[in-house]
């Protein structure tokens, strides 16, 4: 193997090095993505179960009452 021919590989060889960081650096933003888009919907789910419960709560309390008001 020539000098020109090691030069050939060696370029070679940083350009698919290269190629391969940039479509991991695309992957993981893409992942990143969806991690915060997961850690949203999980943020969105706990304020809704959250709000659910105060509401059952709510009407358990305002049964008792009512349930006292006639005894």
């Amino acid at each position: 193997m020539n000098t020109q021919e090691f030069a050939s590989q060696y370029r070679e060889s940083v350009s698919q090095i290269l190629n391969h960081l940039q479509s991991m650096a695309i992957i993981s933003n893409r992942l990143e993505n969806n991690i915060v888009e997961v850690g949203t919907s999980v943020q969105n789910l706990n304020k809704m179960v959250e709000d659910f419960l105060k509401q059952q709560d709510l009407e358990k309390l305002s049964d008792q009452s009512s349930d006292q008001t006639f005894d």
